[in-house]
């Protein structure tokens, strides 16, 4: 829940920040730290490349780093979870 959550809010910053429609997905591995996750995936409608795709990673680099703050978002009931 906490990658699904976090990848929506993730997909939508780099729509506001980029202009660029994407789906993302996380996908964890056990032993490893929650900001260190196995795989990111961030599929787009268009074609990124250059400046614009590095700037993109290094957003996204930054913002895992800040993944385990969406877990005090959660237990401070700002997510519906069913």
């Amino acid at each position: 829940k906490v990658y699904h959550l976090f990848a929506h809010k993730l997909a939508h910053a780099i729509y506001e920040k980029f202009s660029v429609e994407n789906s993302i997905s996380i996908v964890s591995q056990s032993g490893r730290d929650l900001n260190d996750p196995w795989i990111v995936s961030i599929e787009t409608t268009q074609d990124i490349v250059g400046d614009t795709r590095n700037k993109i990673e290094a957003f996204t680099n930054e913002q895992i780093l800040n993944v385990k703050d969406i877990t005090n978002d959660i237990l401070s009931f700002k997510y519906p979870i069913a």
